[in-house]
């Protein structure tokens, strides 16, 4: 729409008003298109000077109207960031002589010039109020935009790629740390003054303060990593410990681009979830009502900022506030803004100035958006990139590294140590197998690294013997380190074999005690056949151990013979499912999911029954359920790749008994009764249908059947149907 259609538009009265402003002679006998065109032609040849004297917040609002979707906005949405509009009524006594004199908002300033246009865009019984920019001014208001550069030509050199910010390693640390430490959190969230202690060397030199800290909310650092970490699902509470998720261990494997871009979406992500974790782990604009929100504000008024130029935080504070001045103010109406006293505004402005300078300087910063050298800040590569700017790089994966294992040295180490060190070999590949992060984080699970020499780990005999304490075998550690470092030294094989037979000379175990006053008491009792079937071994004349599996029979046969006995059993019943964290439920869903699709193939004994894996399954989530079944099909796929060559065997794809009941019913073109569970609405329905036949989709099967529920043929996905009744 152009700007003679838009005054076309108008009622003579503010066609009249609006000429006035432009010393256009507008008279109600002259044609209302002649006056059009002048009024027209005028705005056009005053468009540099009045552009130039409008403020930051009229410049912002036709900035928003630039990027707009057809230079139109909704006129309720444009009024409540640039403030009201104030129509001209002759007819009021009170009204002035012209419609905008003294205009008291940017949005009434940009009518006030003509600039923008407030039009009904529907009808008059179903209007659509909005805020019209014609569009012969988008060519000469488009230097209110930062132009982005130009696409890179073939023959342009290639932009140096960005590095990757130390936040990445330092996230690997806090999983490696959690996963090889087990940290009951405080709360339910924060790690304790103890395990900031441990944690500190790795974090060097961002988290410094975290070795003499008694809170994780005094360490800032620290803090954004464990938020990152909850935000993107890398973390949860697993048996009453902070543990890394097995979603951790996909984003461990992925290639550095997209590590960084999974913890950007996390923190960048919009919603009232994000919103409360910001403020919980007290971020800055933790006192705003929707900090994700400004902070993409932020981001969007920094991909304005030229890439590599460098300026003060007062001077980025002032550009920010030129090129998006509401960033500075509350997230309130315009008209309530501008109702507030000048004291009162100037305040609001000061904090929110803090604010950013505290997320520019802090959160940003360590993220690599922004670097800071001394006192000026330019905004990185890798925060072009991020603020999806074209001239902006993604850091390169890192070069090729190997393990390699040096013998102890009996003249410098009190105690057998074996030295493992990562070098580099560049990026082209080697005989050897490269020794990547998953396998670094799985060796670190073991063998803790250097604190002070980046890249080595020391493996002594006690590191060896915590890692079986923590339930690791001999044969998986042997198996890591050959993976990690190829064929390992016979020496240091038979040095693990010699440590680990030092494991388990002294065992601490529960046990429950049947002890009596009087040893003559525990002999009559021990005599008699069916309480002696409940115990083990005697250990002194007036103490027996009792077999667990047989407590609740052994209380039953001693009140049979008059003895009540005393409980003093300080065992916890085992936990519900729904006292369990989800890390701990999809672990267990895993497990007999994983054991229910093995017995089906291989005809196991003992099969879990079909009430106990629905239990476990029913709590989870749509995207726990995914990712059981994800874990189920690598584990599967692996045993398919470990089978001998030649071999028929085959795993099931995908249900095993169920194929033979829908095909018995279509055969007989039997109706069935199936237990469906719904993947969009995530819950399981009872649906009576009539098989009509089964289609292979790749490895998925799927049943076409005519629905009763839906009076229609459905599509349903085999694997799917937890059971299946025939009538």
């Amino acid at each position: 729409m152009d700007i003679i259609s838009c005054l076309l538009r108008y009622p003579w009265r503010t066609l009249a008003a609006l000429a006035a402003v432009y010393d256009v002679p507008a008279h109600h006998h002259r044609p209302k298109e002649q006056i059009a065109r002048q009024l027209s032609s005028a705005i056009r040849t005053h468009l540099p000077r009045t552009v130039a004297a409008l403020d930051a917040d009229a410049r912002a609002a036709l900035r928003a109207l630039l990027q707009a979707t057809d230079l139109t906005l909704p006129q309720a949405h444009f009024v409540a960031r640039f403030g009201p509009l104030h129509p001209y009524r002759p007819w009021n006594p009170s009204a002035p002589p012209a419609p905008w004199p003294t205009p008291t908002s940017p949005a009434a300033t940009l009518v006030h010039y003509g600039l923008v246009y407030p039009l009904n865009l529907g009808t008059a019984s179903r209007p659509v109020p909005a805020i019209v920019l014609p569009a012969e001014l988008r060519p000469p208001l488009s230097i209110l935009l930062v132009p982005s550069p130009p696409p890179l030509r073939s023959s342009a050199p290639t932009p140096p790629r960005s590095s990757a910010p130390p936040l990445l390693s330092h996230l690997f640390a806090l999983l490696s740390f959690l996963n090889r430490e087990d940290i009951r959190p405080i709360h339910g969230r924060w790690l304790p003054p103890t395990a900031l202690r441990r944690l500190a060397p790795f974090l060097r030199p961002q988290a410094r303060e975290a070795e003499h800290a008694r809170s994780e909310l005094k360490v800032p650092y620290l803090s954004f990593l464990h938020y990152l970490a909850e935000r993107a699902g890398l973390v949860d509470v697993a048996g009453g410990c902070l543990k890394p998720t097995t979603a951790a261990l996909r984003w461990l494997n992925e290639p550095t681009a997209e590590r960084i871009r999974v913890l950007w979406s996390a923190w960048t992500d919009v919603s009232a979830t994000n919103a409360a974790l910001w403020q919980r782990y007290r971020l800055p604009l933790s006192e705003e009502d929707d900090p994700p929100a400004r902070f993409r504000r932020l981001c969007a008024a920094l991909s304005g900022r030229p890439a590599g130029a460098a300026s003060n935080l007062p001077g980025l504070l002032q550009a920010l506030a030129e090129r998006a001045p509401s960033l500075f103010r509350p997230s309130i109406p315009y008209r309530d803004w501008a109702a507030l006293d000048e004291e009162t505004r100037a305040a609001c402005r000061r904090r929110r100035e803090e604010h950013l300078s505290a997320l520019l300087t802090g959160p940003l910063a360590w993220f690599g958006v922004v670097q800071m050298e001394e006192d000026r800040l330019t905004l990185t590569p890798l925060g072009a990139a991020l603020l999806g700017r074209s001239d902006g790089s993604w850091p390169a994966d890192p070069p090729l590294f190997v393990l390699h294992i040096h013998p102890p040295s009996p003249e410098h180490d009190e105690e057998e140590t074996f030295l493992l060190e990562v070098r580099e070999i560049g990026r082209q590949p080697t005989s050897q197998a490269a020794f990547t992060l998953p396998l670094r984080f799985s060796l670190e699970g073991v063998i803790p690294p250097d604190p002070q020499v980046p890249g080595h780990y020391r493996l002594t005999r006690r590191h060896l013997l915590r890692a079986l304490q923590r339930g690791h075998t001999l044969m998986g550690i042997l198996n890591l380190l050959e993976e990690a470092a190829g064929p390992l030294p016979p020496l240091l094989v038979g040095t693990l074999y010699r440590w680990a037979e030092e494991f388990g000379q002294v065992t601490l175990r529960q046990v429950v005690l049947l002890e009596a006053r009087d040893p003559a008491l525990l002999q009559e009792l021990t005599a008699r056949r069916r309480i002696r079937e409940t115990l083990r071994e005697t250990l002194s004349a007036r103490a027996v151990r009792v077999d667990r599996s047989r407590l609740d029979a052994l209380i039953r046969r001693l009140e049979r013979r008059g003895v009540v006995p005393r409980l003093d059993l300080a065992d916890q019943p085992p936990p519900s499912v729904g006292d369990l964290s989800g890390e701990d439920r999809v672990v267990i869903a895993t497990a007999l999911r994983l054991y229910v699709r093995l017995a089906d193939e291989l005809r196991l004994p003992a099969r879990p029954p079909h009430t106990l894996a629905h239990a476990w399954g029913e709590g989870l989530t749509l995207a726990q359920r995914d990712e059981v079944e994800r874990l189920v099909e690598e584990a599967l796929e692996r045993l398919r790749r470990a089978a001998p060559p030649g071999e028929s065997y085959r795993l099931p794809v995908p249900t095993g008994p169920l194929l033979e009941a829908l095909e018995e019913a279509i055969a007989a073109g039997e109706t069935v009764e199936i237990e469906y569970y719904t993947a969009g609405r995530g819950h399981v329905t009872r649906r009576r249908v009539e098989p009509l036949r089964l289609e292979w989709r790749g490895e998925v099967v799927y049943l076409i059947a005519y629905c009763h529920l839906r009076k229609d043929q459905r599509v349903f996905r085999v694997d799917r149907i937890a059971d299946v009744k025939r009538e």
